[in-house]
Formats: C-alpha cells, sequence, structure tokens
C-alpha cells in the first residue's frame, strides 16, 4: 500500500470514528461511458449501459421533463431520488457504497474481484463461516502487509481491511458470522449487522456495530459523497436551508435539513462541477431506514 492510499485510508476511517465526514476514496474510479437517458413516454426507467471492466455500479434514471431522476439506495436501506439536469449526468460516475463495520473500513467492488490489485495469494490464508451460509475468506494484501476479509454478496465483492497485528482470529471469525448482505433489484447493497459480535464491540465507535452509511458517486476527484441522515445548517447560513464550507474551488458541502441529507462534493480541477451540482441537485422522497 502506498503513502498516500495510507494517508487517505487513515483520513477517511478517523472522520468516520469521529461521526464526521469521509473525505476521500482509497483507489480511483476512472469512470465510465456517458449515461443514455431513457426518453420513452412515461418516464419508465431503463438500465443504463454497463462497460465490462467497472467496480462500480451504473444506476438507472429515467427523464421527467428537462430533468433526470436517479433512484438510490444507501447501504443501511433508507432511499432517496437524486433530480438533476442531464448536463451533471451524475449517473454515468457510477456509484458504490462506503460504510466501516467491527472497527475497520470495507471497500466495496461491482462485478469485479479486485485480486492481484488489493489482494495476492493462490488461496486464501484462512476461511471462516459467514452469515446464511456463505464463506468468508482471509488474504494477504498486495504489499505484502495488510490483511483483507472478502465477502460475497451477489454482484458485490466487499473487502474488510485489518492490520496484520490487528483482529484476533477470534474477531476475524466473529465479523464475518456477523455481516449480512443482499443485494437489490436495482443492484444496490444493503448490509447489517443484527449480532454484532461482542468481541470486536470495544472497537466501534460510539457503540455502533456499522458506522453512519454513505453512498460514493464518482472518484471524488471529481465526486460526490451523500449521507442519509438528520443535519443542521451552520447559524451563519443564507437561510437557502444549505450551508456550504471548504474551498469553493476544490470541495464544498452543505446540509439540506428538509430531506436530512448531506452532501459532500469533491473536484480537484473543475469549480463549475461544484456550483453545478449545487445549483442543480435536489432530493426528493428520502426515506431514512429505521
Amino acid at each position: 500500500m502506498s503513502t498516500r492510499e495510507r494517508t487517505l485510508r487513515q483520513l477517511l476511517f478517523g472522520v468516520v470514528a469521529v461521526a464526521t465526514v469521509a473525505a476521500a476514496i482509497v483507489v480511483p474510479l476512472r469512470l465510465l461511458s456517458r449515461l443514455h437517458i431513457d426518453q420513452r413516454p412515461g418516464g419508465a426507467p431503463s438500465a443504463s449501459p454497463q462497460p465490462s471492466e467497472q467496480s462500480v455500479l451504473i444506476p438507472p434514471t429515467y427523464k421527467e421533463g428537462d430533468r433526470v431522476t436517479m433512484p438510490v439506495i444507501f447501504p443501511d436501506g433508507s432511499t432517496a431520488e437524486l433530480v438533476y439536469p442531464p448536463g451533471l449526468n451524475l449517473a454515468s460516475m457510477g456509484v458504490r457504497p462506503y460504510l466501516t463495520g467491527c472497527g475497520r473500513d470495507f471497500n466495496f467492488f461491482y462485478r469485479q474481484d479486485p485480486r492481484g490489485t488489493w489482494y495476492k495469494g493462490d488461496r486464501p490464508l484462512e476461511t471462516y463461516a459467514g452469515a446464511e451460509g456463505s464463506k468468508v475468506t482471509l488474504w494477504r494484501g498486495r504489499q505484502g502487509v495488510d490483511l483483507y476479509l472478502r465477502f460475497r454478496f451477489e454482484d458485490w465483492t466487499v473487502l474488510m481491511y485489518d492490520y496484520a497485528d490487528g483482529l484476533s482470529e477470534r474477531q476475524r471469525g466473529a465479523c464475518a458470522r456477523s455481516l449480512h448482505g443482499r443485494q437489490t433489484a436495482e443492484g444496490f447493497l444493503v448490509l447489517s449487522m443484527p449480532n454484532p459480535p461482542h468481541s470486536v464491540a470495544p472497537l466501534a465507535e460510539a457503540g455502533r456495530h456499522l458506522s453512519r452509511p454513505e453512498l460514493m458517486l464518482g472518484d471524488l476527484d471529481p465526486g460526490l459523497l451523500l449521507f442519509p441522515g438528520s443535519c443542521q445548517p451552520d447559524p451563519g447560513e443564507d437561510g437557502s436551508g444549505r450551508v456550504d464550507e471548504g474551498s469553493p474551488e476544490t470541495f464544498a458541502s452543505w446540509c439540506v435539513p428538509e430531506v436530512s441529507m448531506t452532501v459532500h462534493v469533491y473536484d480537484d480541477e473543475d469549480p463549475d462541477f461544484i456550483r453545478a451540482v449545487h445549483g442543480g441537485l435536489e432530493f426528493r422522497k428520502v426515506v431514512l431506514a429505521s
């Protein structure tokens, strides 16, 4: 693992641990073909084309007047519709969840097994009994110093990062048994930990067994992070229901309290993208998981 990758991982995990903001992603997603919008009468959903070499989901969208609607499902089961002008083309950036559990990062790959790039070996170091009869395997990281627990949930491969001297064998086995996953009809991954491992509970932040759910669009250069859940605008906000923080040239964040959504937008090269998202993206039909 490179110094940059390790730094980004530590930043991401550290921010989650204090229940604020994830601000980086470990591996870049160089994405994808342009989105095809279905313009049939009635705006019936149709799946967008999915390139063969990708590790993100291209979600279905449909056209409503001069706007595009993209229904999404967060990794805790919360749902929302993103509504935006066609020029933003957000669906073509691809989506993937972000979540932590057992005090460790999860990394998500859609229809891709990252063997050889993230982990290596002809056979796993260990095999554990997973939830609902599944098998969870332990692999050595590509650099030979880190470990990954590999989960499989239909089209999704999930790697749980661990240090070589991190969790004990008992704790890894408990985590393997505790993580449940299901893939929705649209391809989104929903995770739960209904019976959290007591042996790992001290590692979970603030008594939570899975972190605050997030959905990533793109690779964060450019890209978005969406956080469902109640949020409070800054007292100094201008009354628009949104608050901006960070550098307007590379990063912006705001809260939309009436729909319980926080947005982070990143682009190191094009501030126009940040302004376009701020001015054009709306949320509706937000339903938070219980």
